[in-house]
């Protein structure tokens, strides 16, 4: 016969881990950021060029300015009341893609920056969530 563990039990067996509160995640996702955009800036400087580089930053502007619009409409998703309709959050959504999308096709083809520097600076949120997530493995209770 399998013994019954209270919840009391289970929960008293879990070892205490705080978690951490979302801005302070969101604030070093933005420093990961920061510092993303330094290494590969120096990279597209070193091997593009001022081309390269600028090619770089304007991508990586875009896909910072998308990035807080996605945080905008996740957190009007995850209110307590409901904020925003299925049909507005998927046009939002869309939106979005298709403006990041017009933005790499306007630097590549229109701006002739070279794709590498501009595929780097839109992989920067990237770079920031791999920061995180090995933070967050060397850290245990960092995340939540």
């Amino acid at each position: 016969m399998i013994p019954r563990v209270s919840p009391d039990q289970r929960d008293a067996n879990r070892p205490e881990s705080p978690a951490t509160p979302p801005s302070v995640v969101l604030r070093r996702l933005r420093k990961g950021a920061l510092a993303c955009y330094v290494v590969f800036g120096a990279g597209a400087l070193f091997f593009e060029g001022f081309r390269g580089f600028l090619g770089l930053t304007c991508s990586a502007l875009v896909v910072i300015i998308g990035h807080l619009w996605l945080e905008r409409i996740v957190d009007r998703l995850l209110r307590p009341t409901p904020g925003i309709g299925p049909w507005n959050l998927g046009l939002q959504v869309f939106a979005r893609l298709v403006v990041m999308g017009a933005a790499l096709g306007v630097a590549i083809f229109i701006a002739r920056f070279s794709p590498v520097s501009v595929i780097l600076g839109f992989s920067i949120i990237v770079g920031a969530v791999m920061i995180e997530a090995v933070y967050s493995a060397i850290r245990p209770g960092s995340a939540e």
